[in-house]
């Protein structure tokens, strides 16, 4: 009997002594996103924003000065500063346009008048100019040629380009819009209409750079531009049809 008795009394304390742990592991879990009801309009508050979970940090202390966000450095209009080195500060985007002149006028030198033909009435046809320095331009003592010829009517990225009108004298002169090269003298020779002076932008003329110059385009296909390349079909040689 006394036995018996220490017997209870240690199963009993057994009992009491286990681990409240072992019991809260062994408990069953309730999912907290099972919906044991019918779900209504109202039993959930709205999703947040997201971008009020958005996060910013200014460093605006010290030599660099930037901005930090939840997703990376970043430099843009947004915020400012927007990247700060000292008494610098970077633009967070730039765009522009670059270009290069596709003609030198000729108003760029200095002219000379040779003469001015009039008619029987004593009106002004044309007048010849020469320049020294325009020739020096054209061909300077190093190197190749600069310019690859003279356009007329120059306006609006266009001119006429008339290569044939290229003289060999000043006896072939009897009109405007003739030039010829004065190796000889170093000089450019040119016909304007009536008296005007190629030394004035209103005159239009200039010299052609080379990269101006192309064959004239025929038809733009699909895959490809057709352009004039004259009756051997080889592009860049002098028979091509070139423009300005």
């Amino acid at each position: 009997m006394k036995y018996n008795y220490l017997f209870n009394i240690l199963l009993l304390s057994s009992l009491l002594a286990i681990d409240k742990t072992y019991i809260q592991q062994h408990k069953p879990s309730i999912d907290p996103f099972r919906q044991m009801s019918a779900a209504k309009i109202g039993d959930n508050p709205f999703p947040p924003n997201p971008m009020g979970d958005r996060a910013k940090g200014f460093v605006d202390q010290g030599r660099v000065k930037t901005a930090i966000t939840n997703y990376g450095s970043f430099i843009n209009w947004d915020a400012h500063p927007s990247g700060i080195w000292g008494d610098y500060s970077y633009l967070p985007a730039v765009s522009f346009i670059a270009g290069v002149p596709g003609h030198s006028n000729t108003a760029n030198y200095t002219w000379e008048n040779l003469e001015t033909v009039v008619d029987e009435e004593g009106v002004p046809k044309y007048s010849l100019w020469a320049s020294t320095n325009a020739y020096e331009a054209w061909y300077p003592t190093s190197g190749d040629t600069v310019f690859k010829g003279l356009l007329f009517d120059l306006g609006n990225d266009e001119g006429i380009y008339l290569p044939d009108n290229e003289k060999s004298s000043l006896e072939e002169f009897d009109s405007d819009r003739l030039f010829m090269f004065d190796h000889e003298n170093h000089k450019i020779i040119l016909s304007t209409f009536g008296e005007m002076d190629p030394s004035n932008t209103g005159t239009r003329i200039g010299f052609i750079y080379p990269w101006a110059l192309r064959p004239k385009l025929i038809t733009r296909e699909s895959s490809f531009d057709f352009y004039d390349y004259g009756p051997d079909l080889e592009e860049w040689t002098d028979d091509d049809n070139y423009v300005y």
